[in-house]
């Protein structure tokens, strides 16, 4: 009975063992591919990177993890090389989901992570309101999956309390915030002089590495844009120079 107690608890320790052992060695690669990404971007800060699935150590031995997750509290468009806009625009709680990532067996260091290459990338963020070119005056915040506008602007000279609510339109690289619902408290302002006053676009036809924009969404607090890319190489980031 002694034996058995004896090999039960020396199992339990080297299970133990392993487990730390895998859970250093992801935080150890982890580590390599922030201080790669914030050398590569010239980040301010090293993002966050959690590797994903279990266990590590068989990831690592292949060269081929299932997902990798690289998280930024904020980051700024041109960081990124988002050129096309008409303003600097900070995207806040950035996350990239890296899926079937591709590295050298046993990478251990900045060198060996060089070469890393993600099968597919769901890059999303939040552009705060206060980043749309909406007229002076007005309040943005979410209403579903629209942007509730609310104030007073002015609109042809003329100065007018304003209701109304945008519908976001993806078409061909265009981002189009259309007004809907328009309330417009002065007699001397139409809604058809409230309307144009208050549509813009966005042109996100160019966005870097080859990304596509695939999704919109109202939120509190801003925009929460996804983005999609393929084949992406770790090597090929780097931070447009000004």
């Amino acid at each position: 009975m002694r034996k058995v107690v004896v090999a039960v608890i020396v199992v339990v320790l080297v299970v133990a063992v392993l487990v730390a052992a895998d859970r250093v060695g992801a935080n150890v690669a982890a580590g390599q591919i922030s201080s790669k990404l914030q050398s590569q971007l010239r980040l301010p800060q090293e993002p966050t990177t959690q590797i994903q699935g279990e266990p590590f150590l068989t990831q690592w031995a292949s060269g081929h993890y299932q997902e990798i997750d690289v998280s930024l509290p904020t980051l700024s468009s041109s960081q990124v090389g988002i050129q096309n806009l008409t303003n600097e625009v900070t995207i806040q709680n950035l996350l990239a989901r890296m899926r079937n990532v591709s590295t050298g067996s046993f990478a251990h260091s900045r060198a060996d992570v060089a070469n890393t290459t993600a099968g597919s990338v769901e890059l999303s963020g939040t552009v705060p309101y206060s980043s749309l070119p909406i007229p002076q005056g007005l309040q943005a915040s979410a209403d579903g999956n629209r942007v509730k506008l609310a104030g007073t602007t002015t609109v042809r000279g003329l100065s007018a309390p304003v209701t109304a609510e945008l519908a976001i339109q993806i078409n061909n690289g265009t981002v189009s915030f259309v007004p809907q619902d328009i309330e417009v408290g002065n007699a001397s302002v139409s809604s058809a002089s409230a309307k144009a006053a208050l549509k813009f676009d966005v042109d996100v036809s160019n966005l870097p590495y080859g990304a596509q924009l695939t999704s919109v969404q109202a939120a509190p607090g801003g925009l929460r844009a996804t983005a999609s890319a393929a084949n992406l190489k770790l090597s090929d980031l780097q931070r447009p120079q000004s």
